[in-house]
């Protein structure tokens, strides 16, 4: 009986691990959690971003300090998300320095965006407003208006999403 349980198991087993190894010993179709945080975490840029945030709030230009936030689109807003404490957010300095990033990542007219969900402004557009109702200083505010206006003009909203 104990010889046929093991055996049982042994061949469930080799069943996984074959399974695991998939056909002609290719590679899972499933990444692991180290490959996924890597894949997560270039998705998003979030190094390029926060560099860019850096640059921004010390005064210089992203093209020179940051080119790799140009055609970012959403993921830039994203990344934003992620970055960025929320206490911090909608701070002065952190909402230029923001603006900043938007207007690059959506620099250029013809995007070639790797997500094609980042293509559209529906985060970008949420998070403008967002920053439009929490800051107070109405020359910031007219920023903000300026660059959901620049945004509006390169990139579409998805599914009717509002301005």
């Amino acid at each position: 009986m104990r010889a046929t349980i093991s055996s049982l198991v042994l061949l469930a087993v080799a069943s996984l691990a074959q399974a695991q190894i998939g056909p002609g010993g290719q590679r899972p179709l499933a990444l692991s959690c180290e490959q996924f945080s890597q894949t997560y975490h270039q998705k998003y840029f979030l190094d390029t971003v926060r560099a860019g945030l850096n640059a921004a709030m010390l005064g210089e230009a992203l093209s020179d300090a940051e080119p790799g936030i140009q055609n970012l689109g959403d993921a830039a807003s994203v990344a934003v998300l992620k970055v960025v404490d929320t206490k911090d957010l909608a701070t002065p300095r952190m909402v230029r320095a923001y603006l900043q990033v938007v207007r690059a990542a959506f620099s250029q007219t013809q995007m070639k965006v790797a997500c094609a969900d980042d293509k559209t402004a529906n985060v970008t557009i949420f998070l403008l407003d967002y920053l439009r109702e929490k800051v107070e200083d109405t020359e910031l505010q007219r920023q903000i208006d300026s660059t959901k206006e620049y945004v509006l003009k390169r990139a579409p909203l998805r599914n009717g999403g509002g301005n």
